[in-house]
């Protein structure tokens, strides 16, 4: 259900809590997925966090990221 929500929304906050919720199954790609798609929307209440998430995340699959 909440995936269903999250596709309608113009917001990525709802996508941001999918992430957390696969987070707590351990479901670190589905998560990473989820957090790039709320990003990628906006129009985040904290946004800072979000991308602190992703790279929470991305650490922990072992995934360099660019630096700029």
């Amino acid at each position: 259900m909440l995936d269903l929500l999250c596709r309608k929304s113009g917001c990525g906050d709802l996508d941001v809590n999918l992430a957390r919720r696969h987070l707590a199954c351990h479901e670190w790609g589905r998560a990473r997925v989820a957090l790039e798609r709320g990003l990628a929307k906006g129009r985040l209440s904290e946004p800072e966090q979000a991308r602190l998430l992703l790279q929470e995340i991305q650490d922990r699959m072992g995934i360099r990221r660019l630096t700029p």
